[in-house]
């Protein structure tokens, strides 16, 4: 089950009752997904091709959690 459908037949119905919203609009929902990474620190001490590889795992590690591409 996707989230947004998980969201929409599971957790709004719930929260309808245990708050007792009268209306599925006065349920709060998600309005966007941030994800930070720093990463400096790793890769100054690194040669070139150590930092980009340490980039590039990173980035992949992004597009995993996200399914996009940063």
């Amino acid at each position: 089950m996707r989230l947004k459908e998980k969201y929409e037949k599971i957790v709004v119905p719930e929260m309808m009752k245990k708050f007792a919203f009268k209306n599925k609009l006065q349920v709060p929902r998600l309005e966007k997904v941030v994800l930070n990474v720093g990463f400096g620190k790793m890769v100054s001490q690194r040669t070139r091709e150590e930092a980009q590889k340490i980039i590039n795992t990173i980035v992949e590690d992004l597009k995993m959690i996200s399914g996009q591409k940063p």
